[in-house]
Protein backbone atom coordinates (compact mmCIF):
# COMPACT_ATOMS: atom_id res chain seq x y z
CA UNK A 1 0.00 0.00 0.00
CA UNK A 2 1.62 3.54 -1.00
CA UNK A 3 2.39 6.09 1.45
CA UNK A 4 -0.07 8.39 0.61
CA UNK A 5 -2.65 5.72 1.19
CA UNK A 6 -1.79 5.35 4.45
CA UNK A 7 -2.05 9.31 4.70
CA UNK A 8 -5.25 9.29 3.75
CA UNK A 9 -6.70 6.55 5.82
CA UNK A 10 -4.91 8.34 8.89
CA UNK A 11 -6.84 11.84 7.99
CA UNK A 12 -10.35 10.12 7.65
CA UNK A 13 -9.77 8.16 10.92
CA UNK A 14 -8.35 11.18 12.65
CA UNK A 15 -11.47 13.26 11.02
CA UNK A 16 -13.89 10.60 12.49
CA UNK A 17 -12.70 10.82 15.96
CA UNK A 18 -12.65 14.50 15.89
CA UNK A 19 -16.44 14.55 14.94
CA UNK A 20 -17.74 12.05 17.41
CA UNK A 21 -15.27 13.95 20.01
CA UNK A 22 -17.18 17.33 18.78
CA UNK A 23 -20.57 15.64 19.63
CA UNK A 24 -20.24 14.01 22.51
CA UNK A 25 -19.10 17.80 23.94
CA UNK A 26 -22.17 18.92 22.32
CA UNK A 27 -24.88 16.42 23.73
CA UNK A 28 -22.90 16.89 27.43
CA UNK A 29 -23.36 20.23 27.01
CA UNK A 30 -26.99 19.95 26.05
CA UNK A 31 -27.98 17.42 28.37
CA UNK A 32 -31.78 17.18 28.67
CA UNK A 33 -32.80 17.05 32.22
CA UNK A 34 -36.18 15.72 32.59
CA UNK A 35 -38.52 16.03 36.07
CA UNK A 36 -41.71 14.25 36.50
CA UNK A 37 -44.48 15.05 39.09
CA UNK A 38 -47.55 13.53 40.54
CA UNK A 39 -50.57 15.50 40.54
CA UNK A 40 -52.49 15.43 42.95
CA UNK A 41 -54.22 16.78 46.15
CA UNK A 42 -57.23 17.92 48.18
CA UNK A 43 -60.00 19.30 46.30
CA UNK A 44 -60.23 23.21 46.31
CA UNK A 45 -63.29 24.84 45.43
CA UNK A 46 -63.61 28.38 43.15
CA UNK A 47 -67.03 29.82 43.25
CA UNK A 48 -68.57 32.32 40.47
CA UNK A 49 -71.10 34.61 41.45
CA UNK A 50 -71.52 35.85 37.87
CA UNK A 51 -74.78 34.08 36.09
CA UNK A 52 -73.00 31.41 33.66
CA UNK A 53 -75.04 29.78 30.81
CA UNK A 54 -71.82 28.66 28.86
CA UNK A 55 -68.94 26.98 29.74
CA UNK A 56 -65.78 26.71 27.22
CA UNK A 57 -62.24 25.02 27.93
CA UNK A 58 -59.58 25.47 26.45
CA UNK A 59 -56.02 23.04 26.74
CA UNK A 60 -53.94 25.93 23.93
CA UNK A 61 -49.97 25.72 24.92
CA UNK A 62 -48.62 28.90 23.05
CA UNK A 63 -45.62 28.29 24.58
CA UNK A 64 -42.50 26.19 22.72
CA UNK A 65 -43.18 22.95 24.78
CA UNK A 66 -40.71 21.72 27.94
CA UNK A 67 -44.44 20.69 29.61
CA UNK A 68 -46.09 17.52 29.03
CA UNK A 69 -49.36 16.47 30.68
CA UNK A 70 -50.04 12.25 31.32
CA UNK A 71 -53.57 11.36 32.11
CA UNK A 72 -55.71 14.57 31.61
CA UNK A 73 -58.71 14.08 28.99
CA UNK A 74 -60.47 16.96 29.34
CA UNK A 75 -63.11 18.79 31.57
CA UNK A 76 -66.60 17.33 33.37
CA UNK A 77 -69.42 19.57 33.64
CA UNK A 78 -71.92 18.93 36.25
CA UNK A 79 -75.24 20.21 37.16
CA UNK A 80 -76.29 20.29 40.41
CA UNK A 81 -79.71 20.29 42.28
CA UNK A 82 -78.39 21.55 45.71
CA UNK A 83 -75.83 24.14 43.83
CA UNK A 84 -76.94 27.80 44.28
CA UNK A 85 -74.02 29.15 42.56
CA UNK A 86 -70.99 27.81 39.91
CA UNK A 87 -67.81 26.28 41.22
CA UNK A 88 -65.18 24.81 39.58
CA UNK A 89 -63.15 22.21 41.86
CA UNK A 90 -59.91 21.05 41.15
CA UNK A 91 -57.14 19.60 42.98
CA UNK A 92 -54.82 20.94 44.94
CA UNK A 93 -51.74 21.12 42.59
CA UNK A 94 -53.26 21.69 39.68
CA UNK A 95 -55.13 25.07 41.13
CA UNK A 96 -52.04 27.17 40.45
CA UNK A 97 -51.81 26.60 36.75
CA UNK A 98 -56.23 26.96 35.75
CA UNK A 99 -57.22 30.19 34.63
CA UNK A 100 -60.81 30.64 35.18
CA UNK A 101 -62.69 33.72 34.37
CA UNK A 102 -66.30 34.89 33.38
CA UNK A 103 -67.43 37.07 30.50
CA UNK A 104 -70.61 37.76 29.25
CA UNK A 105 -72.07 34.47 30.81
CA UNK A 106 -69.15 32.16 29.51
CA UNK A 107 -66.90 30.49 32.53
CA UNK A 108 -63.83 30.06 30.23
CA UNK A 109 -61.52 27.26 32.16
CA UNK A 110 -58.07 27.19 30.32
CA UNK A 111 -54.52 25.62 31.39
CA UNK A 112 -51.47 28.13 32.09
CA UNK A 113 -48.95 26.41 30.14
CA UNK A 114 -46.61 29.73 31.07
CA UNK A 115 -47.14 29.75 35.07
CA UNK A 116 -45.87 25.67 34.92
CA UNK A 117 -42.88 26.87 32.87
CA UNK A 118 -42.11 29.58 35.43
CA UNK A 119 -42.79 27.10 38.69
CA UNK A 120 -40.65 24.27 37.22
CA UNK A 121 -38.19 26.34 35.74
CA UNK A 122 -38.82 24.22 32.47
CA UNK A 123 -36.19 25.35 29.79
CA UNK A 124 -37.43 23.75 26.43
CA UNK A 125 -33.37 23.02 25.11
CA UNK A 126 -32.33 21.85 29.16
CA UNK A 127 -34.85 20.85 31.33
CA UNK A 128 -38.83 19.00 30.35
CA UNK A 129 -41.19 18.45 32.92
CA UNK A 130 -43.92 15.55 33.01
CA UNK A 131 -46.79 16.22 35.05
CA UNK A 132 -48.87 12.67 35.75
CA UNK A 133 -52.28 13.44 36.98
CA UNK A 134 -54.12 11.27 39.06
CA UNK A 135 -57.85 12.28 37.69
CA UNK A 136 -58.55 11.81 34.26
CA UNK A 137 -60.28 15.68 34.09
CA UNK A 138 -58.92 18.59 35.21
CA UNK A 139 -61.68 20.35 36.83
CA UNK A 140 -65.36 19.57 37.53
CA UNK A 141 -67.44 22.93 36.65
CA UNK A 142 -70.84 22.20 38.98
CA UNK A 143 -73.70 24.64 37.87
CA UNK A 144 -76.73 24.63 39.34
CA UNK A 145 -80.22 23.30 37.74
CA UNK A 146 -81.96 24.64 34.45
CA UNK A 147 -78.81 27.29 33.70
CA UNK A 148 -76.50 25.26 31.30
CA UNK A 149 -77.14 25.77 27.35
CA UNK A 150 -73.72 25.67 25.87
CA UNK A 151 -70.61 24.15 25.87
CA UNK A 152 -67.36 24.48 23.94
CA UNK A 153 -63.74 23.06 23.89
CA UNK A 154 -61.33 23.04 20.82
CA UNK A 155 -58.95 19.70 22.41
CA UNK A 156 -60.07 16.84 24.42
CA UNK A 157 -63.25 15.35 26.06
CA UNK A 158 -66.16 17.16 27.85
CA UNK A 159 -67.84 15.01 29.95
CA UNK A 160 -71.25 16.06 30.72
CA UNK A 161 -73.19 14.75 33.47
CA UNK A 162 -76.33 14.54 35.56
CA UNK A 163 -77.86 17.36 33.03
CA UNK A 164 -81.57 17.50 32.75
CA UNK A 165 -82.00 20.07 29.60
CA UNK A 166 -84.46 20.79 26.72
CA UNK A 167 -81.87 21.97 24.19
CA UNK A 168 -78.05 22.05 24.62
CA UNK A 169 -75.64 23.37 22.00
CA UNK A 170 -72.15 22.17 21.70
CA UNK A 171 -68.89 22.75 19.99
CA UNK A 172 -67.08 20.59 20.82
CA UNK A 173 -64.07 19.58 18.14
CA UNK A 174 -63.03 16.03 20.06
CA UNK A 175 -65.34 13.61 21.79
CA UNK A 176 -68.47 14.22 24.01
CA UNK A 177 -69.70 11.90 26.76
CA UNK A 178 -72.97 12.46 28.29
CA UNK A 179 -73.10 10.57 31.60
CA UNK A 180 -76.73 10.55 33.58
CA UNK A 181 -77.91 13.10 31.77
CA UNK A 182 -81.24 13.70 29.10
CA UNK A 183 -81.17 16.47 26.62
CA UNK A 184 -84.34 16.88 24.56
CA UNK A 185 -82.49 18.62 21.84
CA UNK A 186 -78.68 18.17 21.45
CA UNK A 187 -77.16 20.88 18.47
CA UNK A 188 -73.57 19.88 18.00
CA UNK A 189 -72.17 23.47 16.02
CA UNK A 190 -68.72 21.48 15.59
CA UNK A 191 -66.88 20.46 12.36
CA UNK A 192 -64.95 17.97 13.25
CA UNK A 193 -66.65 16.06 16.33
CA UNK A 194 -65.53 12.78 16.61
CA UNK A 195 -67.47 10.74 18.99
CA UNK A 196 -70.62 11.05 20.51
CA UNK A 197 -71.10 8.59 23.95
CA UNK A 198 -74.17 7.80 26.13
CA UNK A 199 -74.41 6.31 29.45
CA UNK A 200 -77.37 6.20 31.41
CA UNK A 201 -78.21 8.95 29.35
CA UNK A 202 -81.13 10.27 26.09
CA UNK A 203 -81.04 12.51 23.32
CA UNK A 204 -84.24 12.73 21.70
CA UNK A 205 -82.89 15.15 18.62
CA UNK A 206 -79.29 15.59 17.81
CA UNK A 207 -78.52 17.86 15.13
CA UNK A 208 -75.16 17.77 14.02
CA UNK A 209 -73.86 20.20 11.70
CA UNK A 210 -70.58 18.18 10.41
CA UNK A 211 -68.70 15.62 11.51
CA UNK A 212 -64.50 14.55 10.68
CA UNK A 213 -63.15 11.95 8.82
CA UNK A 214 -64.14 10.09 11.62
CA UNK A 215 -67.55 9.70 13.62
CA UNK A 216 -68.82 7.46 16.39
CA UNK A 217 -71.28 6.85 18.22
CA UNK A 218 -71.28 4.88 21.58
CA UNK A 219 -74.76 3.52 23.55
CA UNK A 220 -73.08 2.01 26.75
CA UNK A 221 -75.95 0.41 28.14
CA UNK A 222 -79.60 -0.35 26.95
CA UNK A 223 -81.20 2.84 28.66
CA UNK A 224 -79.00 5.52 26.78
CA UNK A 225 -80.51 6.08 23.50
CA UNK A 226 -81.12 8.70 20.83
CA UNK A 227 -84.25 8.96 18.98
CA UNK A 228 -83.19 10.88 16.01
CA UNK A 229 -79.94 12.08 14.56
CA UNK A 230 -79.46 14.44 11.76
CA UNK A 231 -75.91 14.86 10.07
CA UNK A 232 -75.65 18.11 7.79
CA UNK A 233 -71.67 17.12 6.12
CA UNK A 234 -68.43 16.44 7.06
CA UNK A 235 -65.22 18.74 6.90
CA UNK A 236 -62.78 17.01 6.16
CA UNK A 237 -61.73 16.77 2.15
CA UNK A 238 -61.49 14.56 0.55
CA UNK A 239 -65.08 14.38 1.37
CA UNK A 240 -65.13 11.14 2.63
CA UNK A 241 -66.28 9.94 5.88
CA UNK A 242 -67.20 6.92 8.12
CA UNK A 243 -69.84 6.77 10.16
CA UNK A 244 -69.64 3.83 13.13
CA UNK A 245 -72.60 3.37 14.59
CA UNK A 246 -72.28 -0.76 15.92
CA UNK A 247 -72.34 0.25 19.40
CA UNK A 248 -74.95 2.78 19.14
CA UNK A 249 -78.90 2.61 19.59
CA UNK A 250 -80.34 5.13 16.79
CA UNK A 251 -84.23 5.14 16.15
CA UNK A 252 -84.21 7.00 13.30
CA UNK A 253 -80.75 8.46 10.78
CA UNK A 254 -80.60 10.44 8.05
CA UNK A 255 -77.25 11.78 6.23
CA UNK A 256 -77.95 14.43 4.16
CA UNK A 257 -74.69 16.49 3.06
CA UNK A 258 -74.66 20.12 1.43
CA UNK A 259 -72.02 18.77 -0.67
CA UNK A 260 -73.78 15.94 -2.79
CA UNK A 261 -70.40 14.42 -3.48
CA UNK A 262 -69.49 13.59 -0.11
CA UNK A 263 -69.45 9.65 0.11
CA UNK A 264 -70.63 8.36 3.56
CA UNK A 265 -69.51 4.85 4.58
CA UNK A 266 -72.28 3.79 7.54
CA UNK A 267 -71.38 0.69 10.21
CA UNK A 268 -74.56 -0.49 12.19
Amino acid sequence: MKKTTYIMLGLMVAGVVCAMGVMAVFMHSYKLDVARYKMSGETVSLKFDNPVHKVVYVDNDTTDGGVVIRGIKGLKVRESDTATEVTVDVASDWAGFLDCRVDSGALTVSINYEAMHRYYDVDVTKRRVFLNSEDFVIACVNVPKGILREVDARWGTVYVDSLKTDVLVTKVDDRLVLNHSHIVRLESRSKTISELKLEDSTVGKADIRSVGKKFTVVCKDDSSMIDSMYIDGAYRKPKKVNLNFRKANIGHFKYNPADKNTVANVYF
